[in-house]
């Protein structure tokens, strides 16, 4: 779901979410949490093949394929393809909760609904999840947006280039302890 808000307003976003990184709070029986986190990622392509490839000025390099982040062979510096905007927050009442994430990507200029769903906790182990959220492939999935968690700037997109990143659906999860070895 696109937003269509241009990058260059949250500009004071990426401000206020310096100065107030992580919030939480209560109103009544709900609690809240939120946070935020940007990258700014600037490249260039140094060498390489001379051609056009689908609107593109290459050598090229695509550095996130399901965002269409893509360093061109300008001579300048590019800071779009990498540079990036997010915002999560959860409401949690009980057993339930809604968490919502909304990420501005410089590629695209838009900011995204990347997850909005519900959690309902069974019991202690078992929970029940509906709603549009991360394609759980691979170890990065619910942090591949979140630069400073990652060892790189962008994941591999040989594992996670794909052309779909989220999805809309029903899930379980169940979490437990399987071995209680002290460290």
């Amino acid at each position: 779901m696109t937003l269509n808000l241009n990058i260059r307003p949250l500009i004071t976003l990426t401000l206020g979410l310096w100065a107030f990184s992580v919030h939480a709070g209560q109103i009544g029986n709900i609690i809240y949490s939120g946070n935020g986190y940007y990258t700014i990622g600037a490249g260039k392509m140094l060498g390489g093949t001379h051609a056009s490839v689908e609107n593109y000025n290459c050598p090229c390099l695509i550095s996130d394929y399901a965002q269409a982040a893509v360093y061109d062979g300008r001579s300048s510096l590019q800071w779009k393809p990498d540079s990036k905007l997010g915002v999560q927050g959860t409401a949690s009442y009980n057993s339930m909760s809604l968490t919502t994430q909304i990420v501005a990507r410089g590629a695209s200029g838009t900011a995204d609904l990347e997850w909005l769903y519900g959690n309902y906790d069974l019991n202690e182990k078992l929970s029940i999840q509906l709603g549009r959220k991360r394609l759980p492939m691979f170890y990065y999935s619910d942090v591949q947006d979140i630069g400073f968690a990652l060892p790189w700037t962008h994941l591999p997109p040989g594992l996670y280039g794909w052309e779909a990143v989220n999805y809309n659906g029903v899930n379980a999860r169940y979490q437990d302890h399987w071995c209680n070895v002290p460290l």
